[in-house]
C-alpha cells in the first residue's frame, strides 16, 4: 500500500528551524512548505497473522521517503517506522532529524479495530 500526504507534518516531525535569511522560526516541514518545497511518499506493510480461533496478530510498518528543497540545497530523508533519519540540510549545515508521527500506522490498526468490533470505519 503507498500513502503521500499534502500535509507532510502530520505523518513525520522533522524538528524545528530558524531561518535568518527569510525570517521564519518554526517546524522545518512548515517553513520547506512556505520557502521551498517538502514531498512525503511512502508504502506501506501490514502483516496479519491468526494467533487462534478469535486472536489475530497484525503489524503495520511503513517506510518512508521525504524530499525537501529550499531553492538552492536539496535532501532525502529515508527511514522506516519506528526509526528516524539525519541529514544535513541548508546553508548553514543544520542537522534535521526526522522521525515518523505514526499516523499513518495508527490510522490503520484503529480501523482494523473498528471492523472487528463491528463497527464502520
Amino acid at each position: 500500500m503507498q500513502f503521500g500526504s499534502g500535509n507532510p507534518s502530520e505523518f513525520i516531525d522533522c524538528g524545528y528551524m530558524n531561518a535568518v535569511a527569510v525570517k521564519f522560526s518554526g517546524p522545518f516541514i512548515e517553513g520547506m512548505e512556505q520557502y521551498g518545497s517538502a514531498d512525503l511518499d511512502g508504502t506501506m506493510n501490514i502483516f496479519v497473522k491468526p494467533i487462534s480461533s478469535n486472536v489475530t496478530e497484525v503489524r503495520v510498518n511503513a517506510r518512508y521517503i521525504f524530499k525537501a528543497f529550499d531553492g538552492a540545497y536539496r535532501q532525502v530523508w529515508a527511514f522506516d517506522t519506528g526509526g528516524s533519519d539525519s541529514k544535513r540540510f541548508g546553508a548553514v549545515q543544520q542537522n534535521v532529524i526526522c522521525l515518523p508521527t505514526n499516523k499513518a500506522e495508527q490510522t490503520i490498526l484503529d480501523g482494523i479495530e473498528k471492523i472487528s468490533k463491528g463497527i464502520k470505519p
